[in-house]
Formats: C-alpha cells, sequence, structure tokens
C-alpha cells in the first residue's frame, strides 16, 4: 500500500507557497497597477462570465485556503488583471528562483518554459517532456511520444510565422527578382503548411485548415 506523500509537512508547504505566490502577485497586480479595490476585480470577474467574490480575493491574496488553488479562478484573475496565468505561477521572471515541484528548484523562466510547452529541447534539469541528462532512452521515447500536442503546436506556429513573412517580403519587394523568389518561398512553406497538417491529422490530432 502507497503512502500519501501529499499530506507530509513538506509537501503541504510547497503547496502552500505556489498559493501564496499566486496570491502575492494578485493583490501586487491589483493594489499596485490596476489600482482598483477587491469588489472592481471581483466585478471584472464576474464580467468575464465567473464570478470570484471580494472575500474569495481576499482569501487568495492572503493565501487562507489552506493552499486551495483552482484553475477556473486562476484564469479568470488572469484575464481580469491582464496577464498570462503563468504570470501568477511564477511572478518573479525572468531569473527568480522557484520551486516549480517538490524539491525541484529552477529560475521562473524555466519553470515558465517547461508549463508552456516552449521548452522542448536538450536541459540539464528534470522538468517534464525535456530531454533530461540523465534520461533512459525509454524515457526520452515516452517524452516525445506523449507530448506529441504541443510539439505539433509549435511546429504548426512555425510554419504559419514563416508563410507570414514571406507574405510580407513579397509585398515589400519592388524589383522582379526578389518578388519571384519571395513568392516561391511563399509557395513552398505553404505547401509544406499543408503537409504538416496532414501528417498531424494521421496522427489523430484535430487540426483546423483555418487560421483564425
Amino acid at each position: 500500500m502507497q503512502s500519501n506523500t501529499r499530506g507530509s509537512a513538506e509537501a503541504r508547504e510547497w503547496a502552500n507557497e505556489q498559493a501564496a505566490r499566486v496570491g502575492a502577485e494578485v493583490h501586487r497586480l491589483r493594489t499596485e497597477v490596476h489600482r482598483i479595490s477587491a469588489v472592481q476585480l471581483a466585478e471584472r470577474t464576474a464580467e468575464l462570465g465567473y464570478p470570484i467574490t471580494r472575500g474569495t480575493i481576499a482569501k487568495i491574496e492572503s493565501n487562507s485556503r489552506a493552499a486551495k488553488l483552482d484553475v477556473a479562478e486562476l484564469a479568470v484573475l488572469a484575464k481580469a488583471l491582464c496577464v498570462p496565468p503563468i504570470q501568477l505561477l511564477y511572478p518573479q521572471l525572468p531569473d527568480g528562483p522557484v520551486e516549480v515541484l517538490p524539491n525541484v528548484r529552477v529560475r521562473s523562466v524555466d519553470a515558465m518554459t517547461w508549463f508552456s510547452g516552449e521548452e522542448m529541447e536538450y536541459t540539464d534539469n528534470d522538468l517534464g517532456v525535456s530531454r533530461a541528462a540523465n534520461d533512459t532512452a525509454e524515457v526520452r521515447r515516452e517524452k516525445w511520444e506523449c507530448s506529441l500536442p504541443v510539439r505539433a503546436t509549435r511546429s504548426l506556429l512555425f510554419k504559419k510565422e514563416g508563410i507570414r513573412s514571406a507574405e510580407l517580403m513579397v509585398e515589400g519587394k519592388s524589383d522582379a527578382e526578389h518578388v519571384e523568389f519571395w513568392v516561391r518561398r511563399l509557395e513552398e512553406r505553404t505547401r509544406e503548411l499543408i503537409e504538416l497538417r496532414e501528417k498531424l491529422r494521421q496522427d489523430g490530432l484535430y487540426v483546423s485548415d483555418s487560421d483564425g
């Protein structure tokens, strides 16, 4: 029978630090950046369709809910405060230290890129999907397969950005030689995007032809 480590003092302290960090950043953004009351912030959350009461906001800011932190609250408060949700989780960006998992301390930027899926390449720490220095071949394979949706999305965004860049170059060039070159690049990148979308569909991912 496995022991329940979530109830350990160490685990509770880590969870409490996470909630306290979020609460402190909510308070800072509300009072120092937006300079609004908790009532006004509550009104903003109501306008977003998920009301968070003034009392709840006060408890979040003071971390008086026994480390309770809802994903829904995190998302709505971030939107109401005009920041990405990840900034509430890791407010000491870029290089402030943060305990991203119990007993795993990294720079805030490393925590951010792990959480958002941006950091998918080699790293010397053990966070998530990265190919860590001490990974076995089996672990690397598992990470590669499990992270397909995030990697696929990054590839799509990269291809789309390439198309946008080529379109801008076509529009900005006046001489025929350079226009022809960038038209060819645009056609090539568009074809690559179509092929990538089809491959991802074959891999079982939902991929739209729309860029909207």
